[in-house]
């Protein structure tokens, strides 16, 4: 994997997420979701702060660390769509474009994508020891940063700015934000992996 293990698992599972809330959930929401589902991805949070401290004193052996880590992980950036979608929809696109409600707020649209989510990481730990699957996983985990990073891009883009905030319509002009955010997005992790080579070379 191109990043540590618990990284290539937030960016997996945010990428798939977002890719299945927009094929399930297709309209444009700004409601944050529910107490419930922030409760749940804060515990993912927690569980995941506390797995990473337990691998510092190394109590499992390194492929059930390994897992443990890809799972915590996985399931953080699992639930992150669901806060950052209408997060960045409230502040960039006009009112009468959004609807006022949570994504997946239908139980049978919850009950399809967390059954995408189980079955997902249940392929991946089937697959993930052929070099063919890893490949693709890293390929899947460097898309899920590059498009992490564009998504808090454009939300820290205009929030700032009130005379951007809820300028937009779906469509052209948002398209070509996006494009740029990815394009800054990709060029801000290129920039950091040669940074980090510097470092590493005159250190």
């Amino acid at each position: 994997m191109p990043v540590c293990t618990r990284c290539s698992g937030i960016y997996t599972g945010f990428i798939i997420s977002l890719i299945l809330i927009y094929a399930i959930d297709r309209r444009l929401k700004s409601r944050l979701p529910g107490k419930k589902t922030v409760m749940i991805l804060v515990s993912f949070f927690g569980i995941m702060v506390i797995d990473a401290l337990i691998s510092l004193v190394k109590i499992f052996p390194p492929h059930i660390d390994n897992m443990l880590r890809f799972i915590t992980g996985f399931c953080t950036g699992w639930f992150l769509p669901l806060l950052l979608l209408p997060l960045k929809n409230s502040i960039i696109f006009k009112t009468e474009a959004i609807f006022q409600k949570s994504y997946l707020s239908g139980k049978w649209q919850f009950i399809c994508w967390i059954s995408a989510g189980i079955v997902f990481l249940t392929v991946f730990f089937l697959t993930c020891a052929y070099r063919g699957a890893v490949l693709f996983y890293s390929a899947l985990s460097i898309a899920g940063l590059v498009i992490l990073i564009a998504e808090l891009l454009i939300i820290l883009f205009f929030a700032p700015v009130k005379r951007l905030r809820n300028s937009l319509s779906p469509g052209l002009k948002y398209t070509g934000f996006v494009a740029l955010s990815v394009i800054a997005a990709f060029s801000f992790i290129l920039a950091s992996a040669f940074l980090k080579l510097l470092v590493y070379k005159y250190l």
